[in-house]
């Protein structure tokens, strides 16, 4: 068997409105070359507070002047999810090296890597409930396992029989995170085959829900483990 994932993602994207944040950048950036210092707090403050606010909630648009709205870094959801070579790259190479805006600047020239880290560890303290894995333990799945890291995702899983290639097959996999470790599954496969006169015939498989649940999950072991239950 064949099998091919397609991961949906979202792409954002914003019309063009960049005089205001281009000064903003360049009065950021300035003042971080003259922040020379290990304390990420006070790295952030010179070069990420005048877009994303000292408390990391992020200036409303008719402050920094555009109209993509900032993310909240105190909101564990969001900032919990990427690993840190994610944020970093970001943080070095622009918004559009991960597909988002624009807007978000790249600082690899003006902050060194130890610079950054130093600004991510700050960003990263923002959220203040440890119930939320992080996105370092969103490991690789073994062949015959479940992720144990619970996300928002959807999967199409595309599957051709080698020996019959009149015979495909899909998997349409949608998985929702409810709070900080619950993730609700739904799998819906189809089966298509294709008969001796050319026509094609299918129809759907066993269409499974399940729940999961993290039990257990420590950043500085690199485990997680959860539990899952499906009908």
């Amino acid at each position: 068997m064949t099998t091919t994932r397609l991961l949906a993602r979202r792409t954002i994207r914003a019309p063009h409105r960049a005089l205001v944040s281009t000064l903003v950048v360049i009065i950021a950036v300035t003042a971080a070359g003259a922040a020379r210092a290990e304390d990420g707090r006070d790295l952030y403050q010179a070069a990420c507070a005048a877009c994303h606010a000292s408390d990391g909630r992020g200036h409303p648009v008719d402050r920094v002047g555009f109209e993509v709205p900032l993310p909240d870094f105190t909101d564990c959801a969001f900032s919990t999810a990427e690993a840190d070579a994610d944020w970093l790259a970001v943080a070095h190479a622009g918004g559009p090296v991960r597909a988002f805006d624009r807007r978000m600047p790249a600082f690899g020239e003006a902050l060194s890597e130890a610079e950054l880290r130093g600004i991510l560890r700050h960003i990263r303290s923002f959220c203040t409930d440890a119930a939320w894995p992080r996105g370092e333990l969103n490991l690789p799945r073994a062949l015959i396992t479940e992720k144990a890291f619970p996300e928002n995702e959807a999967v199409i899983t595309t599957s051709v029989d080698s020996g019959d290639p009149g015979a495909v097959g899909y998997e349409l996999l949608y998985e929702r995170r409810l709070g900080s470790r619950t993730q609700l599954e739904l799998m819906v496969p189809l089966d298509l085959q294709q008969g001796p006169s050319g026509d094609w015939e299918g129809g759907l498989g066993d269409v499974a829900v399940a729940v999961k649940r993290v039990l257990f999950h420590s950043l500085p072991r690199g485990a997680i483990f959860s539990a899952a239950m499906e009908l």
